[in-house]
C-alpha cells in the first residue's frame, strides 16, 4: 500500500515538473519569439520582410467551380487566401447562421 502511494507521488511530481518544465519553455523561450497579430500593411514573408497588397480585386482570389485543385494552390501560394463562395448548401448555411443567431442571444445570458 505504501509502496503504491509513493509511486503515485513520485509519478504527480513528475509529470507536474515535466509541465512546468514545458510552460517556462514555451513562456520564456519560445514566447518573445512569436508576434501575433497583423501588420501596418500587406503581409509578413517566412523571411520576415514585409511587402504590400498582392491586389485590390477580391475576383483575384475568389474560386469558381472551373478553377483546378493546382490553380487554386497557385492563388493561395500568391495571395495567401482563397475565397470559395458557395462551399455550403443554402440549407445548411442558413441553418447555421439560424444557430448562430440563436447561440449569440443565449450564451450571454448564461454568465
Amino acid at each position: 500500500m505504501l509502496r503504491a502511494l509513493l509511486m503515485t507521488i513520485h509519478f504527480v511530481f513528475v509529470v507536474l515538473w515535466g509541465a512546468t518544465a514545458g510552460l517556462h519553455y514555451m513562456t520564456r523561450v519560445i514566447g518573445p519569439k512569436l508576434h501575433f497579430g497583423f501588420p501596418e500593411e500587406g503581409k509578413v514573408t517566412p523571411d520576415g520582410e514585409q511587402c504590400g497588397p498582392t491586389t485590390d480585386n477580391i475576383k483575384d482570389f475568389t474560386l469558381d467551380n472551373a478553377t483546378s485543385i493546382e490553380e487554386a494552390g497557385e492563388i493561395m501560394g500568391e495571395h495567401g487566401v482563397v475565397v470559395v463562395p458557395s462551399i455550403l448548401q443554402k440549407e445548411t448555411a442558413q441553418a447555421f447562421r439560424d444557430y448562430v443567431l440563436k447561440a449569440n442571444h443565449i450564451l450571454p445570458q448564461i454568465d
